[in-house]
């Protein structure tokens, strides 16, 4: 899926080491979406959460679609587990693709394949550039 990097979101600082779950964990950053207005009752915008086999601290939730992980990213710190801080955060070598950003509504991105409204000049049914090579007048002295 072509949005799966901007879905996928780091978390770390997990007490594991109190037992908690999976399934507890994601509950947990359910329900502190739901206190903050970030999800709604009916619908779990969080798909997986799978801990980390190499680091028992963290792990990467999965989230439904690239909004839901923005929306996610706003808890980080927030959520207080026996005392930590659960952190989320992006992958550090992520880099939103412009179909993810016109899907995140930002201003300007288009999504492959649209139409920009760029024409370079000269090309063919274009006119072509008026000469900018030439010194621009002088401005008039106070």
């Amino acid at each position: 899926n072509q949005t799966k990097k901007a879905r996928r979101i780091f978390v770390g600082n997990v007490p594991r080491e109190t037992g908690i779950s999976e399934e507890q964990m994601l509950d947990a950053l359910y329900k502190e979406m739901i206190n903050r207005g970030l999800a709604a009752t009916d619908h779990n915008p969080i798909v997986s959460l799978k801990f980390s086999r190499e680091d028992p601290r963290a792990g990467f939730l999965m989230m439904d679609t690239p909004q839901s992980a923005e929306h996610v990213l706003q808890i980080d710190g927030w959520l207080m587990l026996p005392g930590n801080p659960i952190q989320l955060r992006r992958h550090d070598h992520y880099a939103p693709t412009l179909d993810t950003m016109a899907e995140l509504g930002i201003a300007g991105a288009k999504p492959v394949g649209a139409s920009t409204g760029i024409h370079v000049s000269g090309s063919p049914g274009q006119p072509a550039l008026p000469d900018r090579t030439s010194p621009l007048p002088a401005l008039p002295g106070p």
